[in-house]
């Protein structure tokens, strides 16, 4: 159900809008009828309503007022401004505040009603939206790995892509620079996709991802791509990844280091490792 606030400074007008509806027949509850502006604030923090109904124009804090700081504590919330005849003002400054729904006094049921319908539409239309975007997260959270691996696998392999596509994948995988190593780690004899995989991980933990920033494997290596680090701590990292993994696998590990270089780089930076290994 969708939870209701009305706020009026006239008792005859807010005790007229509570009574005229059946809130719970047309799925809604009424979370509060308050007299002023903080009420309306102190019952908003407690019940977070999907639609305030209020009254424009109040002493102290009229309704626009009151919406812009309901606004900072539930951005999503559906007002209606309630004004009179005589209100237009303060009707038009509401309207260019981008508050299309209103009522005008005295109001019958049907009115309140065809407002009520139309705000209740517009939730829902925004409740699937937003599952639709965050199913859509899911998935591209689900995909991302998997699209990192080969993007890795095909520029080492083929350099296939051009400054354009790397600039756009960069961007899709969150790099922001472009200086990048390359660390060709390979296994000192056949294994399968186990150990392969576990080398892998065991690689992104020690690096973080701030470090690294792609990592994928090849027939029977381990590519990792790095930021470019000083030769010290590269070395210091190398060392603790094999001694982690000679441990649980007691499989020796042969590994070689490009020269920085750029994304575009990556084919050649492959090339490099690939030789210092033979």
């Amino acid at each position: 159900m969708y939870k209701v606030i009305i706020v009026d400074d006239e008792k005859l007008s807010r005790d007229s809008i509570a009574g005229l509806i059946d809130w719970e027949a047309n799925g809604m509850r009424l979370a509060g009828v308050c007299k002023n502006a903080f009420e309306a604030l102190d019952i908003a923090q407690a019940e977070a309503p999907d639609i305030v109904i209020t009254d424009i124009k109040m002493p102290v804090m009229n309704g626009l007022e009151l919406i812009a700081k309901l606004k900072e504590l539930r951005s999503d919330t559906s007002f209606v401004v309630v004004s009179g005849y005589d209100e237009y003002e303060y009707m038009s400054e509401a309207m260019r505040h981008g508050l299309k729904h209103y009522l005008l006094k005295p109001c019958n049921e049907l009115d309140i009603l065809e407002v009520l319908g139309e705000i209740k539409q517009e939730i829902e239309l925004r409740s699937k939206e937003k599952e639709f975007l965050e199913r859509l997260e899911r998935d591209y959270q689900r995909i991302l790995p998997s699209v990192k691996e080969q993007f890795l696998r095909d520029l080492a392999l083929t350099g296939m892509f051009n400054q354009q596509d790397i600039e756009r994948y960069m961007e899709m995988f969150r790099i922001d620079s472009d200086a990048c190593q390359l660390i060709l780690v390979q296994l000192g004899e056949k294994c399968g996709y186990l150990e392969k995989f576990a080398l892998k991980n065991i690689a992104e933990d020690l690096f973080t991802p701030k470090r690294l920033y792609l990592s994928t494997i090849v027939e029977d290596s381990v590519l990792l791509l790095s930021e470019p680090m000083e030769f010290a701590g590269l070395a210091r990292l190398l060392e603790q990844m094999r001694e982690i993994y000679k441990t649980y696998y007691r499989l020796e590990l042969y590994i070689s280091v490009s020269d920085a270089g750029r994304f575009q780089d990556i084919r050649s930076m492959y090339k490099e490792a690939q030789a210092i290994l033979r």
